[in-house]
């Protein structure tokens, strides 16, 4: 006869409470009840009681890693009875926070006056808490989003979860306590009330004040702080071409402080002038008693002057104005003007040529015939100016060589000028003959005692003359000195007539003055 099972009264655990990992496996047993024919105890982890995980009493199994409920019963051949359970209570460990971070990061002194405390991430564990504490260690409170009192300095807070089975490590937060800068109380600079040389640098510092972290000291070259230059201490820039004030203030998170300012005074260098005359470049000596020295334009530099001087070693200082007036120099003179200032020279120069009459030459006294012309000279210079009289008989009274055609004797006077204004004069005489040359162009050679020879005017008073008598074909047929108007149409010497016709001739007086004269001659019979 098979006996029936009574279920066990009791399900239990030698350690039913720990932390996962605590422990490698656990006993579970069980008390009361009786087992049936063929019966066995049969344990479950499930409350469907499908899948059996061991069998009989005190049985050993892997400790679970989180809370289990373990179901027995005894199942044999007349019945199975009812389960029992018993719990195991696995606690969990805390994972630290991922994140921690407040309600306020960062801020100036006195614009907050609570922060809230956030931690993000992590997991709390079984019975874990959140504490919060300072960096001196001081219990500050517990839980997210914890509300304290701003701080008034820079901090830091520590964030931990504690709980039955562990204790994370330290999360720290800070919070930034950011003060004003305390504006500098003086702006320098390394080099100062010099003159501009391209490429020079200047270095600019300040003194003074407190700058916070995370502030910066910036600088600016104009009064309303727009032309930023540069930042920080001891900067280097460019040195300016003018003067030129530049400022430096503190500027940050909390506050812009008042800026202090340095000038950088630059001495300007002079320049040129554009013009520097005298009210005389050349005249001749003795003309003139004053004379004006004059400069216009240009600029003066940083304290600089003008002076006068006239001598190359610029040691006498004849005056500092701009129009200055002063006597006549008696020779030849360069007069030197001086700007003179703190960066540099500039010298200019203007010359003044003083001048005496040129030594000049003139043609000799020459004789002429009434009909006749004298080319007159004198030296010839591009800087002369030249003055005949009397100018009547002249052909150009102003030129060095010109011709005279007086008709009695006169003495021509010339006044040469140079380009002092220096004057000579000198003269020359042209006498006049009073004789008149005049030659027949034709005559009738048939005896008849009257026009039967070829007559020229006065030929008797140049006994020295020569003529020579061509035919149209250029044949010679006449020639001889000392003509004395004998000719009557022969050939050379002979008695043989010419045939009628034009005849040519040339007339040389040989009177050193007349050039021999050409025309032609008609026999008429």
């Amino acid at each position: 006869m098979n006996n029936l099972s009574i279920a066990p009264t009791t399900a239990n655990l030698l350690i039913d409470n720990f932390c996962i990992g605590e422990y490698q496996n656990i006993t579970l047993s069980y008390q009361g009840g009786t087992i049936g024919t063929d019966a066995i105890a049969k344990w479950y982890d499930n409350a469907s009681l499908t899948t059996p995980i061991g069998t009989g009493n005190d049985v050993v199994i892997p400790a679970p890693s989180t809370t289990t409920t373990y179901y027995v019963r005894f199942e044999g051949e007349c019945n199975t009875t009812e389960a029992i359970e018993v719990e195991v209570t696995v606690k969990t460990i805390s994972e630290p926070p991922t994140n921690v971070t407040a309600s306020h990061l960062s801020y100036c002194q006195g614009e907050v006056s609570l922060i809230t405390l956030i931690y993000e991430g992590g997991t709390l564990g079984t019975g874990a808490i959140a504490y919060w504490y300072n960096e001196n260690n001081v219990f500050l409170g517990q839980n997210n989003n914890l509300k304290i009192n701003a701080p008034t300095t820079t901090a830091t807070y520590y964030v931990m979860f504690e709980g039955n089975c562990n204790t994370t490590s330290k999360i720290p937060l800070t919070i930034t306590v950011n003060n004003e800068s305390i504006a500098p109380t003086t702006a320098n600079v390394d080099i100062n009330n010099f003159c501009y040389t391209e490429g020079s640098n200047i270095t600019l510092s300040y003194s003074g004040g407190t700058l916070q972290i995370n502030d910066t000291a910036k600088w600016y070259s104009n009064a309303e702080l727009t032309d930023f230059i540069g930042k920080g201490n001891n900067i280097i820039i460019p040195a300016p071409e003018t003067t030129t004030t530049y400022y430096v203030r503190f500027e940050g998170i909390c506050n812009i402080t008042q800026a202090v300012s340095i000038p950088v005074t630059v001495n300007t260098s002079s320049q040129p002038p554009t013009s520097v005359t005298a009210s005389h470049s050349g005249y001749c000596q003795g003309h003139i008693d004053k004379i004006t020295l004059n400069y216009t334009g240009g600029t003066f530099g940083t304290n600089a002057t003008a002076n006068w001087y006239d001598d190359e070693t610029l040691i006498n200082s004849l005056g500092t104005e701009e129009i200055l007036e002063i006597n006549a120099p008696t020779e030849t003179t360069t007069y030197y003007l001086q700007f003179k200032g703190e960066c540099n020279t500039i010298t200019e120069t203007v010359k003044i040529e003083v001048g005496a009459p040129s030594e000049i030459e003139i043609c000799n006294d020459t004789t002429i015939y009434k009909t006749s012309f004298a080319n007159l000279w004198v030296t010839q210079d591009n800087n002369f100016q030249y003055e005949w009289t009397p100018f009547e008989t002249l052909n150009n009274a102003n030129i060095f060589n010109p011709t005279a055609t007086p008709l009695q004797t006169t003495t021509y006077t010339v006044i040469v000028k140079n380009h002092f204004g220096c004057e000579t004069t000198e003269n020359v005489t042209v006498q006049v003959l009073d004789f008149e040359i005049i030659i027949n162009t034709g005559f009738t050679p048939n005896e008849d005692g009257h026009n039967d020879t070829w007559i020229i005017k006065d030929i008797e008073h140049f006994p020295d003359n020569h003529v020579q008598i061509y035919n149209r074909q250029g044949v010679l047929v006449f020639e001889t000195d000392a003509y004395k108007n004998q000719w009557k149409g022969t050939y050379l010497n002979t008695d043989k007539e010419l045939p009628v016709g034009v005849y040519y001739f040339l007339l040389d007086l040989n009177d050193g003055i007349t050039p021999t004269q050409k025309g032609s001659v008609t026999i008429i019979r």
